[in-house]
């Protein structure tokens, strides 16, 4: 009977963009571009750590605006550069620098001709390189890809690290428009073509579809990322690991089961003599003897075997139990893992909300501060009325000799400062009390009148001219000032 052979599942095509610790997606800095060339090199420790035991890294297919080959297509800082030069862009502006993206097609589709890290010798290999970069270019613009790398040193297989800095107009340049990188109106670009609301989702839309027409029809798009959670490198093959380990332990306990159940040796049976052997029944005797101690003999070196191979699969199943129980445990820490990393993260966003909610708080206090400022700076710097140039002409206080004469007949004397009203024994300092005392009218009164005729800054300063005097109340039949 023939194994059953499960369905065969189609190549799948997806893109990931590269992430960076504390930075997110997108290299938005030059320490950014700067870590992502490190990398490209194996300067970093994870770059170390992603290489196969005795690989190079001088043998993955590199190429960049700054020449071919490792040394040149990994220098990513000249040929980020280049790409800015050749666009005659000036500034790197406040937005990010460029996209790292990782173009993904499954490794079972590059096995069918040779070796899937071999880009020099399986054509399929450099059939996807060459089409991740034709997608990218026909995603984003024509010459926006400026490196492109193909890892042969790990042990994965099918990933094309494209790094490119979509370029468009300027549209705040509105006399002479100019060129800028804006990685976020390209992607937005690609969503709106594509009617999705994630550019995320629009790039494996994008990509699946050009790998569908350029590559092979029976390609198929990668899951949706609410469906399909995403492991990290590591945290895959630490997962494959395991299964692996799952597996070897399943095997050996069928082995071990099988051995068990195994039936005992056969005991040999004696057939019963014939009239010669009757006539000689010592030799008889002897042979059957001899028949008989050689079956003890092999069933006593077979149930050595048996014993000796039941506790050695007997071991190996414990081992095997302690694997799967390993096996266990590093899955149940990896999810407690994942778990801490998720609440870190949520309280790495809800500090970094508060933290912009103080910042903005504090940006409101100097605001009112700055305000307040210039406020009293106004009062400090305006001057208080004059009462004989500027309040008795509002008032209709007519000059008659030493006084002023009022339309009712009274008679007021006047300096710069304060007033006088002999006849009806008053005196006072200042525009605000002789408002009270010529219209007859309350505090208030007399402050509304004179800030609808001169400014509140005027009012202001007046006020504060009469308080730093300290004035005593004005006399006569004028309204009181109200005490508070």
């Amino acid at each position: 009977m023939s194994p059953t052979i499960g369905p065969i599942e189609p190549p799948k095509a997806a893109v990931r963009c590269v992430t960076r610790k504390g930075s997110g997606a997108h290299i938005k800095t030059f320490a950014d571009l700067t870590s992502a060339q490190s990398h490209a090199r194996r300067q970093d420790k994870k770059g170390k750590e992603s290489q196969r035991p005795g690989a190079d890294a001088a043998d993955n297919y590199c190429w960049s605006l700054a020449g071919e080959g490792f040394e040149a297509g990994t220098n990513y800082v000249a040929a980020f550069k280049e790409h800015k030069r050749r666009h005659g862009i000036a500034s790197d502006g406040n937005g990010a620098l460029a996209m790292h993206l990782l173009v993904i097609l499954s490794p079972g589709w590059l096995v069918e001709t040779g070796d899937p890290r071999d880009w020099q010798g399986n054509p399929r290999v450099r059939q996807l390189v060459e089409e991740a970069r034709r997608w990218a270019e026909d995603a984003f613009g024509k010459d926006s890809v400026w490196a492109v790398r193909y890892d042969a040193d790990e042990d994965g297989a099918g990933n094309v690290d494209i790094l490119c800095s979509p370029v468009r107009v300027d549209g705040r340049a509105k006399a002479r428009p100019k060129l800028k990188i804006s990685v976020n109106k390209a992607l937005q670009e690609l969503a709106k073509r594509y009617g999705r609301q994630k550019s995320y989702s629009a790039l494996q839309d994008s990509w699946a579809e050009h790998a569908r027409q350029h590559l092979d029809a029976c390609i198929v798009r990668g899951e949706e990322a609410s469906k399909k959670q995403h492991l990290t490198p590591e945290e895959y093959k630490a997962k494959v690991a395991a299964e692996h380990e799952l597996e070897a332990a399943r095997l050996k306990h069928e082995e071990v089961q099988r051995v068990l159940e195994a039936p005992p040796p056969a005991i040999p049976t004696i057939a019963p003599p014939t009239l010669s052997e009757r006539l000689a029944p010592d030799r008889w005797i002897a042979e059957q003897n001899s028949r008989l101690a050689e079956a003890a003999g092999q069933a006593a070196v077979r149930m050595a075997a048996s014993d000796h191979e039941r506790r050695r699969l007997a071991s190996e199943l414990d081992q095997a139990r302690a694997l799967s129980a390993s096996a266990e445990k590093i899955s149940r820490e990896r999810d407690l893992a994942r778990m801490k990393a998720d609440r870190l993260a949520d309280d790495l966003k809800a500090e970094k909300a508060a933290s912009a909610r103080l910042k903005s708080e504090r940006a409101e206090a100097l605001r009112k501060s700055e305000v307040l400022a210039a406020e009293i700076r106004e009062i400090l710097e305006a001057p208080a009325l004059d009462l004989v140039e500027e309040v008795a002409q509002e008032l209709g206080l007519s000059p008659a000799g030493p006084f002023h004469l009022a339309e009712d007949g009274r008679r007021f004397a006047l300096d710069a400062e304060s007033w006088e009203e002999p006849e009806a024994g008053a005196s006072g300092v200042g525009a605000i009390s002789l408002v009270m005392q010529a219209l007859r009218v309350r505090f208030e009164q007399a402050i509304r009148w004179l800030t609808e005729r001169f400014s509140l800054a005027r009012v202001q300063a007046e006020i504060a001219a009469v308080v730093e005097l300290d004035v005593p109340e004005p006399s006569g039949d004028a309204p009181g000032r109200p005490r508070l």
